[in-house]
């Protein structure tokens, strides 16, 4: 199955020559075949020989008569390009392909005697090492492709290092890799944690540690992107505790908030958003978004309840909590008021705080609540703007939005 899905890659990326030859004594008929110039003519010639090759080799299966027309097209090709390690690359694809590997390396040799510095030798020479299940080597040669290769050329090596992943021995390999800071790690564990499913995302969670501590990384913000990308993918698929335990136990830097609390009370608006910080919302009707002096600040113009900032909280549900809220308003009730509220993610709603007409302009409220304990462990404290009677912008400065246990 791996061989199959990487072939079909290799062989797009070969589009401009594809050849076919069944046996070794087509080897040595090739090198004893004649020189000609390279006329305009003779290009134009054997560009029309490489793309029937390739038209034929797109398929799955090659019938006895399409292996034939590969293998005359391939003669006429190399007549015309008699120094050109292409035709030998694409032999060793193909043997690959059919199972013959000796053949396949014998082709390959060939072709790195001609060019050397070919990197789509090395394309070749991997997939033979995957093929053989030496994974090491492979990961080895497609880390030296990758530092020869340009940053649009690197899908089809990242495909590759994708695949070996998937297998036992190759994620060893793989995870073992990371830890020395290869260049691809960020873009290998962004790509892999993007394609994660739920019964792949917790794989993610060794490798990313090891490549996080090879320090490789310099950046705290690109440390953060990448954590914040695990972090939300493990929630977004079902693993909101796994989700949390990572986020807590990521490494010190400026762009997170502090793990020891329940979550970020501050209103900080850090640079990295997760679901363990507050997310705000943008819209041209309502939005939300971060004062580092005064708070959070959200304004409402809408005829819909609108969930304006939100936080996921994983609180004990054996433990009563005080929530605490204070804020500055401005705005009557008769165009609409805002919400606190705590629920119980996708469930019941624990604490509602209206900010109305009976607040003060500056006032701090209180409300106790306990989880239930029919088995709360994760909850979500957001902030909605509801309409009023009359449609009109309402605005509301959150200075604190404290919860603390009652033990």
């Amino acid at each position: 199955m791996i061989l199959g899905i990487v072939y079909k890659s290799a062989v797009t990326a070969f589009a401009g020559v594809a050849l076919y030859l069944t046996t070794t004594s087509c080897l040595n008929k090739i090198q004893s075949n004649q020189s000609l110039s390279s006329s305009t003519q003779s290009i134009k010639y054997a560009n029309n020989f490489a793309l029937q090759n390739y038209k034929l080799l797109r398929a799955l299966s090659l019938s006895s008569d399409e292996q034939r027309k590969v293998h005359f097209n391939a003669e006429q090709l190399l007549n015309l390009a008699p120094i050109s390690d292409d035709p030998f690359l694409q032999l060793a694809l193909l043997e690959l392909r059919n199972k013959k590997l000796s053949n396949s390396r014998a082709f390959l040799q060939e072709a790195q005697r001609r060019n050397p510095r070919n990197k789509r030798s090395l394309r070749v020479l991997s997939l033979i090492n995957i093929y053989e299940g030496d994974f090491e080597s492979a990961v080895k040669n497609i880390d030296t492709l990758i530092t020869r290769s340009k940053g649009n050329q690197l899908a089809e090596p990242l495909n590759l290092l994708s695949q070996i992943f998937k297998t036992t021995d190759g994620y060893n390999v793989i995870a073992k890799t990371l830890a020395k800071g290869p260049s691809w790690g960020k873009s290998f564990l962004q790509n892999e944690i993007k394609v994660s499913s739920a019964d792949t995302i917790n794989s993610l969670r060794i490798p990313l540690r090891n490549f996080v501590e090879s320090k490789v990384i310099d950046n705290d913000i690109e440390y953060a992107n990448l954590h914040s990308r695990y972090v939300n993918r493990l929630y977004s698929l079902g693993y909101p505790s796994e989700a949390y335990k990572h986020w807590q136990e990521l490494p010190y830097h400026e762009t997170v908030p502090d793990r020891k609390k329940a979550f970020d009370d501050t209103f900080k608006g850090y640079p990295i958003e997760t679901v363990f910080n507050w997310n705000t919302r943008q819209e041209k009707k309502y939005f939300s978004e971060f004062d580092r002096t005064d708070g959070l600040y959200a304004s409402y113009n809408d005829f819909k309840t609108r969930n304006l900032t939100s936080q996921i909280l994983l609180l004990s549900n054996e433990n009563d909590y005080t929530l605490s809220i204070k804020f500055q308003r401005n705005y009557n009730a008769r165009n609409g008021y805002f919400t606190w509220q705590i629920s119980c993610l996708r469930g019941e709603n624990l604490v509602s705080i209206n900010i109305d007409d009976s607040n003060k302009n500056e006032d701090t409220l209180s409300a106790n609540f306990r989880i239930p304990a029919s088995g709360c462990d994760i909850q979500e404290a957001k902030l909605l703007g509801h309409a009023g009677k009359f449609r009109g912008r309402i605005a509301l400065l959150t200075q604190k939005f404290e919860v603390t246990s009652r033990e």
